[in-house]
């Protein structure tokens, strides 16, 4: 919903023509990441590492909790036996879904490309223009559901253990670490931590390819650097990539990559 209602607010003039509006699509793209990140990281740090904030601080973390999508807290499965596991696969799997449906999305506009009365330089102008769309999307919401994603799922490791040697999960104490129903439950988990933790590899991959014009090379001089980058961000052929480097030197195009990990 918001990448949809970004590009609707970015490709409409009259929208763009309202001050807020000009000033928000003007704010770096790198410091709103910079922001998602150290977010993301404060909010667990608060459970992983079993730090109390103040209350007014955790009070505006309760707040902005929204966006690590804690909302998501499907109450419905609270009064079913075995919740917890229920909601962290539904947890693992709507990212997936959500993704498989924007593809097939993407699918049926094309088919509807290919369906209208297009001549050939046309069509081929309108297929790129969707794929483009739908590989930024794609990055785009890779890149917001990836930490609470893995945050959650991170989670299912954190087991507490008694005096009397007895072990349960932190966050939902009702569940044995020691049954049988945990270790089948962390091995289906561990499994999407295996799928999620590919998304950035996949990310990288699709840097990889356009290394060469990601960091060209110019002539050695005093501004070869700034030189370098208006090739590459003019180059439109790397449109659908450029929210992974455009926020970093050409020779840093892989650095998205590591940020994520970290």
């Amino acid at each position: 919903v918001a990448a949809c209602s970004y590009l609707a607010v970015k490709n409409n003039p009259h929208f763009r023509n309202l001050r807020a509006v000009e000033f928000c699509l003007n704010i770096e793209s790198g410091s709103l990441k910079v922001i998602w990140v150290t977010y993301q990281i404060i909010t667990s740090a608060s459970f992983t590492l079993e730090i109390q904030f103040p209350s007014p601080f955790s009070n505006m973390l309760s707040f902005l909790s929204v966006f690590s999508f804690d909302f998501l807290a499907f109450e419905c499965l609270k009064t079913r036996e075995n919740a917890y596991f229920a909601t962290t696969y539904i947890w693992c799997m709507l990212p997936i879904l959500i993704a498989f449906l924007t593809g097939v999305f993407g699918l049926l506009r094309a088919l509807s490309t290919h369906l209208k009365g297009l001549n050939q330089t046309e069509k081929e102008t309108k297929l790129e223009k969707i794929a483009n769309q739908h590989i930024w999307l794609f990055l785009f919401f890779t890149y917001l559901v990836l930490p609470p994603v893995t945050n959650k799922q991170l989670q299912i490791f954190d087991c507490v253990t008694l005096y009397s040697g007895e072990s349960y999960l932190r966050k939902e104490t009702s569940i044995d670490c020691a049954s049988s129903e945990y270790y089948e439950f962390l091995v289906v988990v561990i499994l999407f931590i295996i799928i999620y933790q590919m998304i950035p590899i996949i990310w990288f991959f699709a840097l990889f390819r356009k290394r060469s014009e990601l960091n060209p090379k110019v002539p050695a001089s005093s501004d070869a650097e700034t030189q370098a980058m208006i090739i590459r961000n003019e180059n439109e052929t790397l449109a659908p990539i450029r929210f992974l480097y455009y926020d970093y030197k050409c020779n840093k195009w892989w650095f998205e990559i590591v940020d994520m990990y970290r």
